[in-house]
């Protein structure tokens, strides 16, 4: 999401000076809710991922206890779960749908690196 301020026009009276700073200072309150709720948003987000990443990690943390404890011989077979991606996610801007110069230069050396 794009965000617009209107800035005061120099000028006016000040009646209405004080009209559009109330009005800019209500468009700031707006912008800062929406920046803080975006925030939010992806902070739960990664949240839910760090959460089910500690219970994969807990849960394979008892299968290697189970085995530790265990005296007899055992093979165990195993598929590749996690192939190697050929293909890296493509990074979410914040906002705007402009990105960085440190942002392009970064996905620029990672596309080397493949």
């Amino acid at each position: 999401d794009k965000f617009t301020l209107n800035l005061i026009t120099p000028g006016l009276s000040p009646a209405q000076t004080r009209a559009q700073a109330v009005e800019l200072l209500r468009d700031l309150d707006a912008l800062a809710d929406g920046v803080a709720r975006g925030i939010a948003q992806r902070a739960s987000a990664h949240t839910a991922r760090l959460h089910a990443l500690q219970h994969r990690i807990e849960n394979l943390d008892d299968k290697v206890k189970q085995l530790s404890a265990s005296k007899s011989a055992r093979t165990m077979l195993s598929s590749a779960k996690y192939p190697k991606v050929d293909e890296f996610e493509n990074y979410e801007l914040l906002y705007g749908d402009v990105p960085t110069t440190r942002l392009v230069e970064h996905l620029a050396a990672v596309k080397d690196l493949d």
